[in-house]
């Protein structure tokens, strides 16, 4: 085995214990696949060049909007619809969950890529073929914020954000009434409401 196999097996099984650890945290029980299929979101994302679509002629990095991403997949061809789709909801979810408190004060907020996301995982729930996949991307559409919840669990383990900016903690909660931070703000008793206890299966 070359060292580059060892170290991509190695990404492989911690991220797996991170999402296994976090899923428990959240009381979220859900298919192994969708585990599966969150392990290798993740290690795709190791490579940053991964969140962007293409490069420019002058070989720099090019940003894309998810709007346009979602018009260009409906308008294709079925092959690189289902891709283009896969591709959107990926990043929607890696982003929202990972860098969703990077939104603060922008006019795009997290909301929109959650929307986005279960769009497009929706979407591939109705029009891939193989009938295991499309029960994954349903259960991702259908549980999109628990799952962003696991993503910003180990995001902030991994001390990537913080959770104590309490007001944006706060509009997340109002924006997309993510469990987590309801939770995290019952925690730091700016809310007086019991905790939901998640169990989608």
């Amino acid at each position: 085995m070359s060292i580059s196999n060892e170290i991509i097996l190695d990404s492989k099984l911690y991220f797996s214990e991170l999402i296994g650890n976090a899923c428990v945290q959240r009381n979220i029980q859900t298919k192994p696949q969708v585990k599966e299929y969150l392990v290798e979101l993740l290690n795709n994302f190791l490579h940053t060049d991964n969140l962007y679509v293409e490069k420019k002629s002058n070989g720099k990095k090019e940003n894309f909007y998810l709007a346009e991403l979602y018009l260009k997949a409906v308008n294709s061809d079925e092959k690189l619809k289902l891709n283009l789709l896969k591709r959107l909801g990926d990043i929607s979810l890696y982003v929202s969950g990972f860098f969703g408190d990077s939104f603060k004060r922008k006019i795009i907020d997290v909301d929109y890529y959650i929307e986005m996301g279960e769009t497009a995982f929706s979407t591939l729930s109705d029009t891939t073929e193989t009938d295991l996949q499309a029960v994954v991307y349903r259960d991702i559409s259908e549980n999109f914020i628990s799952f962003v919840d696991v993503l910003t669990l180990i995001s902030q383990e991994c001390s990537i954000q913080g959770t104590r900016d309490v007001l944006r903690l706060y509009d997340k909660y109002l924006l997309t009434n993510s469990d987590l931070a309801k939770d995290q703000l019952v925690d730091l008793g700016m809310l007086n409401i019991p905790k939901k206890k998640n169990t989608q299966q």
